[in-house]
Order: C-alpha cells, then structure tokens, then sequence
C-alpha cells in the first residue's frame, strides 16, 4: 500500500498563515491603541472647550451682576450668535426689588449640541425701602391655582376692601380691611400666615375697629416701627387712618394721626377709592369733585409720612386736579400712574402724572367710555385693567415710555366684567376680577412675552370666591381679599386634586 508523507512546501504554508495571523493581531492592537490616543485627545478637547465654555457663562453673569450693583435698572437681552460659543444673558424682573440674571453658552453644532447655563438672583436692598413691601422670589409654575379652606364669619366680619402684606420679626402677617356688616363689629384685621396657612384658625387673628367704610390699605416700616394706613369715606373722622402694627398682635388705632382730606369745598365730600405707599408718602385718590375755587376738589393728593414723632403727622403736601375718580394708584420714582373713572371730558382711563411739576404728562384713552380700575408697574412694563366695555378687551399691557400703542390688549372674561387688581411678578401677571364667575375671579396669565400673553392656569371646578378686589403675592403665595362674605383666602398652587 502507498503511503502519503508530508513533504516540506506544506510546512511552509502553515508558516506563512502563522505569520499572517501575527499580522492581524499587530494590526488589531495598533488600531486600539490609535483609537486610544485619539479619543485620549478627544477627551482632552472636549475638557478644554467646557472649561473655556464655563468661564465664558460665568463672566457674563459676572459682568451683569456688576451692572446692576451700579444701576439695577439693567433689562436687557443680550445675545452673540455670531461667536465659536454662541451665548445670551436673559434678565427677568421678579419684582422692583429682585431680577433673575441667566447666562447660557452652546457649542457643538447640530449633530452635538452642548449647553451651559448660570442663573443667579440679585437684589437692591434700597428699593426694599422705598416700597411698602418687596418679594426676591421667583414664582413656580402656577398653572393649578387653589383658595385654601375658608374662614368662617364669625371670625372675620363684612366684606373684605382691600389686603396688604408685612415680615414683622419673622413672621409673615397679611392685614385685612372690611367693610363691616355690623357697625359695633372690628373692621380691621391681623393674619398670622406663618404658623399654619392651609387652616387659618381664629387664634391667628387678631383685629380692632377703626372707622366705618375702609377702602384700602397700605402698610410701612418707618423710623424701625411698622405702620398701617387706611383710608375710610367718613370725612368727619378723617379719610386717613393710621394703626400701628409694631406689635402685630396687639394691633392700636393712633387717634393723632387721623387725618382729613383738606380743601374741599364746604359741604361737599372726598371719599377716598385708592391709596399707595412709596418713599415715605401716602398718596391717596378720591372720588371726582366738581370744579371749586382755585387749589379745591382735586382727587390726588400727598401726604408725608416720614417723621411720626413729628405733628401734625401724616402731613398734607400737595394735590393734583385730575377731574376723574382715582380708582386705582401705582407710584415710582417720579412718577404716578393712575387709573381713573367718571369725571371731565375727554376720556382718559389711564393717566401718568409727574410728580415734581405736579401736572399730567401723558395719558391713553381706549377710544370707549370705560373707566380703568387697576394698575401695576414692573421694570419697563405697564399692567392696565378697566371694566371690560363694548370691545371686550379689559387687560392691556404698555411699553411705560410709549402709551401708544398698547404692546397688547386682551379680554380676561369677555362679559361684563372690571378687573379688581392686578399684581406682577416674574413672569406671571395675576389678576382678579369682579363680576366674574368663580372659574374666571382669579387668574394667571404668563407675560413673559407682553406682546403675546397667555392665560395659563386651569381653575378647580369649585373656583374661587367672587368680586377679587385686592391681592398681594408672598413667598408663593396670594394673598386675596374680596367684596363677598368669603373676604379673605390664601391662593396656593399645585392642587394635587380638586374638592
């Protein structure tokens, strides 16, 4: 039989694929190990563009925060799109006192984009004491608005007039004003909000009577102690009252600082429908008073409330005529914004009025017969409510240095309806209303974009009590009084689930 034996060209072959394997695997770890260094490299980029990325975000808000210590009136929205990194600085306005500064740098392109973004809060500690109260805090989201649980009418008597809000030694109190149904009963009011506000109960508030037919109220911290004015439409006991609140608890009436609208025409009558503090002034509107002799019957008027100890305090300084009801009163720096009423010829629901020439400066008129009933003014932006008239409309929003045209004007209800106030902060516009249903009394609208405003809250079908004539927002809370027997409610956000 023949034998097969191997012969050497075959032990050459398998040399030659030993060999190639090797080459593979040579081939294989020089790739990794090329694929290593470079993406060691990549890495190392990546970390150096974060890095100069960071430093750049961090500068912008640097640099902003350094302008507003000089003049905190900064508004502006930068933006460089041009650059390697892309970037832009948002200042939002959360209150006269507080602006949120946001530096975002990109980078990457669109297959990879990368972002970063700073925020920080700065505040200006000097506007705090110009205002009678100021809130650094953003608000949430507040698209589920909800009135925590009523207070019964045993404990707060009449219907509410108007609210205002106080930190005295730590504790956040809301003042309330009513027009009580029973003459004998207290008509002003001390909530402790602090301790407990999902349930407000009787021992949180504390009350005293002042005089008959409050209108409005205003609270101060002057010379370190704490003041509340109130204005009532008995001209005989006089239309300004003072009550100290240094000791919340302990609410007292100052019998000396009661003081009477002065020159009115004999025999004629000033109520009072609004008053604002500001930089140690009282400023109060009143009903139109028909023409009288020369410095008489005018509806604004000034009193100085700097120095208590010194009397006769509060102290008259001047009136302005403005022949219409002053319903409603927003005062900064040197400047009033008024919201007026029924009174002369032409029609001028919204008025702005210098205050060191004393006379009018510019005005708007909506082209009908329909009075404005709020004002709010924050930043550069003006928030203007009247009675929703003919057109609808009753909720506009201006640029403050140019009233014409409106940079928007929008219906809140679209029935016959006035807007009770209005308070702004941050992004959101909060308003209440009167005459309204109780799904549409409260509402949130986001105005970040004021040319574009939205309505953003979803209302519990249980809604709100009726005729919203005064709020004041705190710590992400609304403070709300209204002309109905329910005339006080906390409004929080973020019902879990409706009653």
């Amino acid at each position: 039989m023949k034998q097969v034996r191997s012969i050497g060209k075959n032990k050459k072959g398998f040399a030659t694929i030993e060999v190639l394997i090797a080459f593979v695997i040579l081939i294989l770890c020089i790739g990794a190990v090329i694929m290593v260094v470079f993406g060691n490299q990549s890495v190392a980029i990546d970390n150096e563009t974060n890095n100069e990325a960071i430093m750049k975000a961090q500068k912008m808000l640097e640099d902003a925060r350094a302008e507003a210590k000089e003049d905190f009136n900064i508004t502006e929205i930068v933006a460089n799109p041009a650059d390697f990194f892309p970037s832009s600085l948002d200042v939002l306005t959360i209150s006269e006192c507080a602006k949120k500064l946001t530096s975002e740098v990109t980078w990457g392109g669109p297959f990879r984009p990368l972002e970063i973004v700073f925020s920080t809060i700065v505040t200006n500690l000097d506007t705090v004491a110009l205002l009678s109260y100021c809130d650094p805090i953003s608000p949430g989201d507040w698209d589920e608005p909800e009135p925590y649980g009523d207070i019964s009418p045993s404990v707060i008597d009449g219907q509410g007039t108007g609210v205002a809000v106080a930190y005295i030694n730590g504790i956040r109190y809301a003042f309330l004003t009513t027009d009580a149904s029973n003459p004998v009963q207290d008509n002003f009011y001390v909530i402790d909000t602090t301790t407990s506000p999902e349930v407000i109960d009787a021992s949180d508030i504390y009350s005293i009577k002042v005089e008959d037919g409050l209108e409005g109220i205003a609270t101060a911290k002057i010379d370190g102690n704490y003041y509340a004015f109130v204005v009532t439409d008995h001209d005989d006991a006089g239309q300004l009252q003072v009550v100290d609140i240094s000791v919340p608890t302990s609410p007292t009436l100052i019998p000396t600082a009661s003081t009477t609208i002065p020159n009115v025409t004999p025999g004629e009558s000033a109520p009072p429908l609004s008053i604002f503090y500001y930089n140690e002034k009282i400023y109060i509107g009143t009903e139109y008073l028909a023409f009288g002799d020369p410095g008489f019957n005018h509806e604004f008027h000034v009193f100085d409330v700097s120095n208590p100890s010194s009397l006769p305090w509060p102290r008259w300084e001047t009136s302005i005529d403005i022949d219409r009801n002053v319903n409603d009163i927003f005062v900064k720096g040197d400047t009033a914004y008024l919201a007026t009423g029924q009174g002369s010829s032409p029609y001028t629901p919204l008025q702005v009025v210098d205050l060191p020439t004393e006379s009018v400066v510019n005005s708007f008129s909506t082209g009908i017969n329909k009075p404005g009933t709020a004002v709010f003014v924050l930043g550069d932006t003006l928030y203007f409510g009247t009675e929703s008239g003919a057109s609808g409309d009753d909720f506009y929003i201006f640029d403050i240095n140019d009233l014409d045209p409106e940079l928007s004007a929008n219906s809140l209800d679209g029935s016959t309806t006035e807007v009770g106030d209005i308070f702004v902060q941050g992004q959101y516009a909060f308003i209440g209303l009167q005459g309204a249903g109780a799904q549409d009394t409260f509402q949130v609208w986001n105005i970040g974009d004021p040319e574009v405003p939205e309505r953003v809250d979803t209302v519990c079908p249980s809604g709100f009590p009726l005729e919203l004539n005064g709020l004041v927002f705190i710590e992400n809370y609304i403070m709300a009084s209204f002309r109905s027997y329910t005339p006080f409610r906390i409004i929080y956000n973020d019902a879990t689930s409706c009653p």
